[in-house]
């Protein structure tokens, strides 16, 4: 069975992929490292990219010309398709002239569709992303059953740009997808309407890698300040924007607050909101996890932040609130309440 297949079979009536759905895959040398799913690309694209060589490009050109599907297949395994597509799609524009589109196209529907190497589908959703398929809804649902598989969620979103409801069909997967498809997703999401706005703000920073990756792309898409601009934040909506500054403020891996346009007013807003909203223990554990980088950042309101921490955690509510959840072995804010108690010394 194909890889597209087997992904397809695999797709609730909801649209989604059940959790740790994973295609088993063959180790193309005895000492490759096994990664989570997308997670070699998404370190790759944020932390160590890297571009195989034009000659590697000429050459799969060359393949493709000739019918060499094996050699491709080979160069691809060993290179990466994360590193050879971008390469890759310049060298066949400028070769354009001597490719066969109808050729072109079949080796594309070929490698995406029916091959069951994971390097050939993503080249093969590379090859047609070059192609516009805004008028052939078969091909957008194939494309969009790849993308819900988080190791080609990035490969799809990046084809779909051009469509003329591209950003639909992003946000589509964004919604289905928890993991590095997730970051790939709503990092390339536009803000085009008030529902994905909002969605933004309350669902699109946390995932299952790290929230830093989306701290500043949902600062800014979702336009946090305005948000905080309002006199009322209502429950959920406080919970997103509790995710965001958090992410925002944890800039070990990528830029967050240093970044951000409105840093100080933010966190000012945000932290005058919390006084009222900070009702749970995630709270309180997101509000010692600020006040830390507030602590360690170079800020103009730095003492007037670090006072409203320690108005917010010194509430007597807190005390009672922590035991409570510590007597709890079920409870799923065990961990937090444990930390929470460490941090604060209660007991």
């Amino acid at each position: 069975m194909s890889i597209y297949n087997a992904i397809k079979n695999a797709i609730d009536a909801n649209g989604s992929l059940p959790q740790g759905f994973e295609i088993p895959q063959e180790s193309t040398s005895p000492n490759e490292l096994k990664f989570a799913v997308g997670a070699q690309d998404g370190i790759l694209v944020y932390h160590a990219p890297h571009t195989a060589s034009n000659a590697m490009s000429k050459e799969i050109v060359e393949c493709l010309k000739s019918g060499n599907t094996n050699k491709i297949t080979e160069i691809v395994n060993e290179q990466k398709a994360i590193s050879l597509i971008d390469s890759l799609m310049d060298t066949i524009l400028e070769n354009k002239n001597q490719i066969d589109v109808s050729m072109l196209i079949g080796y594309a529907e070929a490698f995406a569709f029916e091959s069951n190497n994971t390097e050939m589908v993503k080249l093969g959703i590379a090859l047609l992303g070059m192609f516009d398929w805004s008028n052939s809804p078969e091909m957008q649902e194939k494309l969009i059953t790849l993308g819900m598989y988080e190791e080609f969620t990035l490969y799809v979103v990046v084809a779909v740009q051009t469509w003329n409801h591209g950003n639909e069909v992003i946000f589509r997967i964004a919604k289905e997808v928890h993991g590095w498809g997730k970051i790939h997703a709503v990092s390339r999401l536009q803000p085009e309407s008030s529902e994905i706005q909002d969605w933004i703000l309350r669902h699109g920073c946390k995932n299952w890698v790290l929230d830093v990756y989306l701290g500043l792309a949902c600062a800014i898409s979702g336009n946090l300040i305005e948000a905080l601009r309002q006199d009322y934040l209502n429950a959920e909506l406080y919970d997103g924007v509790c995710i965001i500054i958090n992410a925002l403020m944890d800039e070990a891996p990528l830029s967050g607050i240093s970044a951000y346009e409105h840093a100080e007013e933010a966190l000012l807003r945000f932290l005058k909101f919390s006084q009222q909203y900070a009702k749970t223990v995630l709270h309180l554990w997101y509000i010692l996890n600020i006040e830390s980088d507030i602590q360690e950042k170079d800020l103009k309101n730095k003492d007037d932040l670090l006072k409203i921490c320690a108005e917010i955690k010194n509430n007597p509510y807190w005390r009672d609130h922590i035991n409570k959840v510590l007597t709890d072995p079920n409870s799923p804010d065990l961990y937090y309440a444990e930390n929470i108690a460490t941090r604060m010394e209660i007991s």
